[in-house]
């Protein structure tokens, strides 16, 4: 791997305590929750490490974002004062979880999709995917018409019948018929 001249840094919203560590004659806040809200690329780390590439083909990096314990120095761009914050390996857990159930990758979102057109059950794909089944069914909600008519195609392509098509989506055959034609497709019974 090659090392490139940049690295991550979080972005967001964190709540911060006052501890009672000074460093280097300046106050020590520890932060205890928040939301991470986007990945910056910086040139000058707080966490001092480098990014490396991990595939040139697929133009893909990896890298730190977060060292629990690790001080970093920052000034309050409102006030003008000067301290250090830190984050615990429980902090960032705790950010590092609000931040995924946020953030579905493209490839997490076909994986369910294809998943669910396979009559795999939610509890399944959330272990297949490394997600909370609350998080499946949300993303699923959420997902509306278009992740129905995602389905309908898939299970289509995959030769299921209009009865298999609607006993995945708990709709009836008419609601089924009416949804493609809507689409502009047709669905065949399979003999």
């Amino acid at each position: 791997m090659i090392d490139i001249n940049t690295e991550f840094s979080p972005e967001g919203v964190f709540k911060k305590k006052l501890t009672n560590q000074i460093h280097n004659g300046l106050k020590v806040y520890e932060i205890i929750d928040g939301e991470i809200t986007g990945l910056s690329i910086v040139e000058n780390p707080a966490n001092e490490t480098k990014a490396k590439i991990i595939s040139k083909e697929n133009r893909t990096s990896g890298g730190v974002v977060l060292l629990p314990e690790k001080l970093i120095y920052r000034i309050n761009p409102f006030s003008g004062e000067e301290f250090y914050i830190y984050f615990t390996k429980e902090s960032i857990g705790k950010l590092y979880t609000k931040f995924r159930k946020k953030n579905w990758t493209k490839d997490e979102h076909l994986a369910l999709t294809k998943m669910y057109s396979e009559f795999i059950p939610e509890s399944e794909i959330a272990i297949k995917l490394n997600r909370d089944q609350e998080e499946i069914q949300i993303k699923i909600k959420e997902g509306g018409d278009s992740f129905r008519n995602m389905v309908i195609v898939i299970m289509a392509q995959n030769n299921k019948t209009i009865i298999d098509i609607s006993r995945r989506l708990y709709i009836s055959n008419f609601e089924l018929q009416k949804i493609v034609s809507d689409i502009g497709g047709e669905l065949r019974e399979n003999k």
